[in-house]
């Protein structure tokens, strides 16, 4: 199978073990020419439905933030870094969410004087944003990408990693953009240097010898892993120039925050993700999160 990034077909074995989900297998290899990481085969249709019902996104969630440069549980940038690098590159006052969820970041980007659109997954997630939010217009992925609207900018939050076809869903965006339009992305760097990493890789490894036939028994909802190298490379393929990217060190996949560690394992885990948040600071490149603002190439 094609590498998503860079469509190279040599690959190898990662070293990660293999994903069961709805009576499947599916291997995690590594593109030997760009080296992300990668499942294969990719999850078909009923896969995905399986993985994404409508109880996935937890409904519709409005409410609005006192203090936007608080950042939310789960995310890595705060809504007004993000509104904040749009803000600097842009005076555009319209965006697209690609994927947005419970529709929370539309609801604040709206309070914020944004003129705000969304798109998602599923077509019952869909119709529950348009009746909470009736100020914003939302379409399923399909009704969007058969459309011929165009933004000034399209933002995609934790989105990326779980498309299966990453680099062409990008080449749609860029369909979708107006000339010179901006793109802002953040999510995972699941193959990035972090303490974390080289932690679960140990305990990945320790399986190997101890279990051979250890495998996730999880949803593969995140089709590949990727580092700041191939990251960036994939937008410069699609034709964005970077404006901004930034590399941080987050808690994910580990406790964030102290009262939320019920066992001494995940007290454990906390201290840990503590001190990897700390040893990313002697290098602006290591972490397992990153964020990207490009602004799109003019055609020749």
């Amino acid at each position: 199978m094609p590498c998503p990034f860079c469509r190279s077909l040599s690959f190898s074995a990662s070293g990660l073990p293999p994903v069961h989900f709805n009576d499947k297998f599916f291997t995690q290899v590594e593109c030997n020419h760009c080296r992300l990481i990668y499942i294969d085969p990719l999850p078909d249709q009923d896969d995905l439905d399986k993985m994404y019902p409508l109880q996935y996104q937890d409904g519709v969630d409005t409410t609005l933030l006192p203090d936007t440069s608080v950042k939310m549980p789960g995310l890595r940038f705060s809504y007004k870094y993000q509104l904040g690098l749009i803000r600097k590159f842009s005076k555009a006052n319209e965006l697209l969410d690609h994927g947005c969820g419970t529709g929370h970041f539309i609801a604040n980007a709206a309070k914020a004087g944004f003129a705000c659109s969304g798109t998602e997954f599923n077509a019952g997630q869909v119709a529950k944003l348009a009746m909470a939010i009736p100020s914003s217009t939302f379409f399923s992925i399909e009704e969007f990408l058969r459309s011929e609207k165009k933004f000034p900018v399209i933002r995609m939050s934790n989105v990326l990693e779980h498309l299966t076809d990453p680099a062409g869903t990008l080449e749609a965006l860029s369909a979708r953009l107006e000339p010179g339009g901006l793109l802002l992305v953040e999510g995972p760097l699941e193959n990035n240097f972090s303490p974390a990493l080289y932690l679960r890789r140990l305990y990945f490894l320790s399986k190997h010898y101890t279990r051979p036939s250890f495998s996730f028994h999880d949803p593969p909802r995140h089709i590949f892993y990727s580092d700041h190298h191939n990251q960036r490379d994939l937008f410069v393929r699609a034709g964005f120039e970077e404006l901004h990217f930034a590399v941080k060190e987050c808690a994910w996949p580990y406790p964030e925050r102290w009262r939320d560690c019920s066992s001494a394992a995940l007290k454990l885990k906390f201290l840990f993700a503590r001190c990897s948040m700390g040893i990313s600071f002697l290098n602006r490149n290591w972490g397992n999160t990153f964020i990207y603002l490009g602004r799109k190439k003019a055609q020749r």
